[in-house]
């Protein structure tokens, strides 16, 4: 009814309520912001930074597998090549 009108939250009594610096009685108020001194944050450079850590090591496992792979690929053909000329 009045407008908006900006004040301050004198105390919080309990985590569900709070008592401001306004004479007159409201029927309604919006908050739109809260003090708290346990807020977390995410650092996303330093999350980013670990995800791409994290991605090149997958790399290498994977090259490490595709090698040791081939590696018996190869071995498996050597030996099913042996059994052929043995028959």
């Amino acid at each position: 009814e009045r407008g908006i009108i900006e004040t301050e939250v004198l105390q919080a009594p309990t985590p569900s309520s709070f008592m401001v610096a306004v004479q007159e009685p409201t029927k309604e108020a919006f908050v739109y912001g809260r003090r708290v001194d346990d807020l977390l944050a995410v650092n996303y450079d330093r999350v980013f930074t670990t995800g791409i850590g994290a991605i090149q090591e997958l790399s290498n496992k994977i090259k490490e597998k595709d090698a040791q792979i081939s590696d018996l690929e190869t071995r498996l053909s050597a030996l099913e090549k042996l059994i052929q000329s043995t028959k």
